[in-house]
């Protein structure tokens, strides 16, 4: 070949190098957002397993751990606000005033007391409903003493179910 060296390679084609294709950014973008939305659903799942969902169901069981946690642990019961979204409007201050007056009394309490009170069980069972509303059965065994069982109702307030007190 002839001519100037530093013109074309030998290898290129007459009219120089066609223009570079960009690569489609539409597998990144599919990537992203395939892997985006597993991860916006592995949150919403966590969410719905730390928080619990809206059923009858599940305020009876958030109901029944709040229990325990406030039978077995008198001295430092749980907050009245854990409470508020749980409870029918008309038992969510007779609570608060239990709840303030509970640390007061446990207080009085024998070691031996609070040693049966810590190891006591609240369950709840048979959760019947319809569409807006329900019972369920408490049912409270502390060792060496009989158990304590008691009917509540369920009730659907603004959209949400809640607990109340069997009048």
């Amino acid at each position: 070949m002839s001519g100037d060296p530093n013109a074309y390679p030998p290898y290129a084609p007459p009219g120089g190098y066609p223009p570079q294709q960009q690569k489609s950014k539409l597998p990144w973008i599919l990537g992203g957002t395939g892997g985006g939305l597993l991860v916006l659903g592995g949150i919403i799942v966590l969410l719905f397993m730390t928080l619990g969902g809206n059923g009858p169901e599940d305020a009876v069981a958030r109901y029944e751990k709040l229990a325990q946690r406030q039978l077995t642990n008198p001295l430092d019961p749980p907050p009245t606000s854990e409470y508020d979204d749980l409870l029918c409007e008309e038992q969510r201050q007779a609570v608060r005033e239990n709840l303030r007056g509970q640390t007061e009394q446990a207080s009085q309490l024998s070691d031996r007391e609070l040693s049966k009170l810590r190891r006591s069980t609240v369950t709840a069972r048979n959760v019947e409903h319809d569409d807006s509303s329900g019972t369920f059965t408490m049912r409270i065994s502390t060792p060496g003493e009989e158990p304590i069982t008691q009917e509540l109702d369920l009730v659907k307030e603004e959209g949400s179910w809640k607990v109340c007190f069997s009048s």
